[in-house]
C-alpha cells in the first residue's frame, strides 16, 4: 500500500478501535483472526481536557477490562489479564 493511500480516514477504519463493547470486540475478535495470537493490547488516551473527560476515560477502562475483556477470551479460549 503506497503512503499516500494512509491518510485519517484509513487510520480511523482500520487501524483504531473503537466504540461500544459490542463494536470493539468484533474488531478485536477481527484482528486475531487476520494476524493470530497478539501478545499486548494497549489502551491510549492523550490527557484531559476537564473533569468528565477523566471520568469517560474511567468508564472507558472499566467496560474494557470487565466486559469487553472476558467476552474476547471467551472468544478466543486465551487468558489475558490487565496490568
Amino acid at each position: 500500500m503506497p503512503d499516500s493511500d494512509v491518510d485519517v480516514d484509513y487510520f480511523m477504519n482500520e487501524l483504531v478501535i473503537a466504540g461500544d463493547v459490542d463494536t470493539a470486540l468484533d474488531r478485536l475478535l477481527k484482528l486475531w483472526e487476520e494476524t493470530g495470537p497478539f501478545g499486548t493490547l494497549s489502551m491510549m488516551e492523550f490527557g484531559w481536557l476537564d473533569e468528565d473527560d477523566r471520568r469517560a476515560w474511567l468508564h472507558s477502562t472499566e467496560l474494557f477490562a470487565g466486559e469487553l475483556l472476558p467476552r474476547f477470551n471467551a472468544a478466543v479460549g486465551a487468558t489475558v489479564t490487565v496490568s
